[in-house]
């Protein structure tokens, strides 16, 4: 088995979404949740936090001593840490950017929190926004960690709670087979205990989508009703295409000839 990357952090498997911003007490609300209820079963697996946009949002479990988290972010600034209250610790560096795409100033802050009191001092919860800027200077323009990075095929694991430790595996086929026969088996119990028919799929002579969601009735009138539409875009646009003008009678006439004749009509008497 390969060595785990060294830059990989245990992150929870579920996806945040992104957020312009983060309160302090956004950010003590968001903790608390993730260690109690539906959060305390959230699995986690070794993964990368790298190159991450503004706003996103990543929680992972701090296996060890706190180190520093390398994310595919160069920073200009050093990390700071402070407690805006007695229960929440905030690690935060400003002036970052991402090497080789471009980025001419480091406007990115990274925020990291976490519970000293009242919660789970190994979950970080971790925001990317955006703050002050610096220029960025060619020489700095260097990446910050190897790429393509190393791929890490490691099941999920709980964190928290009973299950703590426990590795979730993916079905294999053979496992998916058996689960689908187990429901068939169930259910045809339950309808042959219901005295029920076996249900069976009547096949439609039109395989239209359509048919599957309306009556025949209402089928045939929507059909109508769009052909008719179709068929007349159609006959509009041909119809003015194909129209032959009527030849004039007098098209082939001398124009001479017709002022001749128009003037001996009105000069002979009545």
């Amino acid at each position: 088995m390969n060595a785990r990357p060294p830059d990989s952090v245990l992150r929870c498997t579920h996806h945040f979404g992104a957020k312009p911003s983060l309160t302090f007490e956004e950010a003590i609300q968001f903790l608390h949740q993730l260690c109690q209820g539906p959060g305390a079963n959230l699995t986690y697996s070794w993964q990368y936090i790298d190159r991450p946009a503004e706003g996103d949002i990543y929680v992972y479990f701090q296996v060890s001593a706190p180190t520093p988290l390398i994310d595919g972010v160069q920073y200009l600034d050093n990390e700071s840490t402070y407690r805006p209250s007695q229960e929440l610790e905030v690690h935060e560096v400003r002036f970052g950017f991402i090497p080789g795409i471009g980025e001419k100033e480091a406007g990115r802050v990274r925020k990291r929190y976490r519970l000293v009191h009242g919660g789970h001092p190994s979950i970080v919860l971790v925001h990317y926004m955006k703050g002050p800027a610096k220029p960025v200077t060619p020489a700095m323009n260097v990446p910050v960690r190897n790429y393509p990075l190393p791929i890490i095929n490691e099941p999920p694991m709980y964190v928290m709670g009973e299950k703590s430790g426990q590795r979730v595996m993916a079905p294999n086929t053979v496992q998916l087979a058996s689960q689908q026969q187990q429901l068939d088996a169930l259910a045809a119990s339950r309808r042959q205990a219901a005295g029920l028919q076996p249900q069976v799929r009547r096949q439609d002579d039109d395989s239209d989508e359509e048919s599957n969601r309306v009556s025949t009735r209402a089928l045939a009138v929507t059909r109508f009703k769009r052909n008719h539409e179709l068929l007349a875009e159609i006959f509009a646009v041909n119809a003015v295409a194909n129209v032959k003008g009527v030849p004039s009678p007098y098209e082939k006439a001398n124009k001479t000839e017709l002022e001749t004749k128009l003037a001996s009509s009105y000069s002979t008497p009545v």
